[in-house]
């Protein structure tokens, strides 16, 4: 697990990442920096080396304060740059920070707490910017949080979540990743088909899925449409989409 009484060590250069201006992939790629573990552990019949995570894209946006899209995009930012290596499992992933020594202190606990006080002490304008870094750092969150609050609406039910995981998995697969506005006029297109029943709204999800189709319909037999052109593909469909919600 991480080291809470510990420290990471993070260079000037850092200022010139390639992400540094990307702030959920900053954000992402710092979390798990500071989560990683600081020496081997067994978790669950399988060892977690230092520099490893056990995690999942639903437990990064909920520590970050960043939407499930988000960390996913995020993450697979940092494994194209080498960053990271990720190997997943159905139920998490296990994220190695790449060149973890950068960052983590060979030191751990108390020694790791004596070498920060003395570093506090012979350099304390240095501390004064880190605060201020800090600082920033934080309002940065807090106004990713807030942008996430004003898409509260946009969020999907969490009786059809899964489903719509799934759902979400095929149109990546067949190259039509969903935006922010398809998951909402999609939620909206469910709504209209079956209002209040999410039970029937998981099985149409499902039809879309299983049939590989960019929107969703009526279930087969209920007078629904079966040839996939409808709710939901991309930005530059919007425009349509709104008709077909209404």
């Amino acid at each position: 697990m991480a080291n809470s009484n510990g420290y990471v060590k993070l260079y000037r250069s850092f200022l010139e990442w390639e992400w540094y201006q990307d702030v959920p992939t900053k954000t992402v790629f710092l979390h798990l920096i500071l989560s990683a573990n600081y020496e081997e552990k067994q978790w669950k019949g399988m060892t977690i080396h230092r520099g490893e995570i056990a995690t999942s894209y639903a437990q990064i946006a909920e520590k970050t304060g960043l939407t499930y899209q988000q960390a996913r995009n995020a993450v697979s930012k940092l494994k194209s740059t080498g960053c990271i290596t990720q190997q997943t499992t159905p139920r998490y992933s296990l994220i190695r920070i790449e060149n973890f020594e950068k960052y983590q202190s060979i030191g751990t606990g108390k020694d790791a707490d004596n070498q920060q006080g003395s570093a506090s002490k012979s350099n304390s304008q240095a501390t004064t910017t880190k605060e201020i870094k800090n600082k920033e750092y934080i309002k940065e969150v807090e106004i990713i949080k807030e942008k996430n609050k004003k898409k509260e609406s946009f969020s999907v039910p969490p009786e059809i979540a899964e489903a719509f995981s799934d759902f979400r998995e095929m149109r990546e697969k067949i190259k039509a990743p969903l935006t922010e506005r398809a998951v909402h006029l999609i939620v909206l297109k469910l709504e209209k088909l079956a209002p209040g029943d999410f039970e029937k709204q998981r099985k149409i999800l499902e039809q879309s899925t299983m049939q590989s189709w960019r929107g969703v319909f009526e279930l087969k037999g209920e007078g629904g449409a079966q040839n996939g052109q409808a709710v939901g593909a991309s930005d530059a469909e919007t425009k349509n989409l709104a008709a077909l919600v209404v």
